[in-house]
């Protein structure tokens, strides 16, 4: 009975052992990608700007999040590869920025800086006629 037991507390220390050393290697094939989002004119930080990321291959959306206080956002934890961020706001030109994801641990995009929306920008003119209404 002790030989058994002894073999079953070996398998087990072996698959531990196992799935650590893969849980290791794929955390080494992760990154973290990181950036500000700025108004290009003013240099203020675009605050709730939606950033997604997408495969560069073929735009397949991988993941999303929104700019905070300062302008700035991160994505933890994101498989090696190239990508695209999308990076929109109403008002604003959407603007696009390739990332390689290959050597760097932590990418540090920097200052992501965006320009109004030309059209977004024109005037409307809204007229309309007031139907008189009677009372008795």
């Amino acid at each position: 009975m002790q030989h058994k037991f002894e073999m079953t507390m070996k398998n087990v220390v072996f698959i531990m052992v196992a799935m650590l050393a893969s849980a290791s290697a794929m955390a080494q094939n992760t990154f973290d990608v990181s950036g500000t989002v700025v108004e290009k004119a003013t240099g203020e930080a675009v605050v709730a700007a939606t950033i997604q990321l997408l495969t560069l291959s073929d735009s397949t959306f991988v993941e999303g999040t929104t700019t905070g206080e300062q302008g700035q956002f991160g994505f933890k934890d994101v498989k090696k590869g190239d990508y695209t961020l999308k990076v929109s706001y109403i008002g604003f030109e959407t603007k696009y920025v390739n990332v390689n994801l290959q050597n760097q641990k932590k990418v540090e995009i920097g200052y992501i800086t965006m320009s109004a929306d030309a059209i977004a920008l024109e005037g409307v003119e809204v007229k309309g006629h007031a139907t008189k209404v009677e009372h008795s």
